[in-house]
């Protein structure tokens, strides 16, 4: 990927559909006024609560390259997996660094409705609160809360990156470790889709209050307009479905647990990410976890 703070974390799939499965819309309330906090940019003069669901609905469209037909883009994130069945994973065991995407939007799951009638019965719930700080600029957190949403992993040395600027990625479906894609799904509706939940909570800076919310994957993409403006990524993703051979710790399919967690640094001051150092990339924990 282009921008190496975020080799770690991103990517991602969501659909080209309005046909959302959350319960967050019919609960937003107009911003309200909530407590007054303090960071870098000086002290907060005040904080906000702003629409989840204007949040979720930004994340319909995307600026420049569609990674993963056919839908928009969302976070996903490489991570070694750290144990199996109990056993610990080390370089030893030659298991390869995996890429996870997780539904947290609930997108997804419409789409795939939408194509095979497979229902998961997905909900996502959510929370946005906007700091605002003396200096003029703005502090946005969002959360994500989704329930019975999709998920799949696949061997990241053998999705094609040479299209991330261009013209997309492709997941051949014999990599895929965990799961199966969305396209793959659609394409054959007796696979057995990978369910898990999903706890997402991303900060980011703005330049001033109020912004119009955006595609919270939009930064990473290869144009240089996109600002690059992320604090902090926090992701914990509890989930069931079938582990492929192409992991390396199974000969035939197989029913597990997973188990991952994303934690990054500060990304816009990280000063423990040295190039070559364990935290390089401003994300000291980054494992996925299987069991039986």
């Amino acid at each position: 990927m282009k921008n190496p703070k975020m080799i770690r974390a991103v990517l991602g799939i969501t659909v080209l559909t309005v046909s959302f499965l959350f319960t967050a819309c019919q609960k937003d309330q107009q911003s309200t006024p909530v407590t007054s906090e303090q960071n870098g940019n000086g002290p907060a003069m005040k904080t906000t609560k702003r629409s989840f669901a204007d949040l979720l609905a930004a994340q319909q469209t995307f600026s420049g390259v569609q990674w993963f037909a056919p839908g928009t883009n969302i976070f996903g994130w490489g991570a070694a997996i750290g144990a199996f069945n109990g056993h610990e994973i080390t370089e030893n065991n030659k298991v390869s660094t995996i890429f996870a995407i997780a539904d947290y939007s609930g997108n997804w799951s419409s789409v795939l409705k939408a194509a095979t009638g497979i229902d998961l019965g997905t909900t996502v719930t959510g929370t946005v609160t906007e700091k605002t700080f003396n200096d003029g600029t703005a502090e946005i957190t969002a959360e994500f809360h989704a329930k019975n949403s999709l998920m799949w992993a696949a061997e990241l040395d053998d999705i094609d990156f040479s299209g991330y600027c261009t013209t997309g990625l492709s997941v051949p479906s014999d990599s895929v470790t965990f799961g199966y894609t969305l396209s793959h799904l659609i394409a054959n509706s007796s696979l057995q889709p990978a369910v898990c939940s999903v706890d997402f909570k991303v900060t980011y800076l703005e330049s001033a209050p109020g912004q119009p919310f955006f595609n919270l994957s939009d930064p990473n993409q290869c144009d240089p307009a996109l600002a690059w403006t992320y604090e902090s990524f926090h992701a914990t993703v509890t989930g069931t479905g079938i582990l492929h051979p192409a992991s390396g710790l199974v000969t035939s399919d197989t029913e597990v647990h997973c188990n991952m967690q994303q934690i990054s640094m500060n990304l816009l001051d990280c000063k423990s990410c040295q190039e070559g150092s364990a935290t390089s990339d401003g994300f000291p924990a980054e494992k996925i976890i299987f069991s039986k």
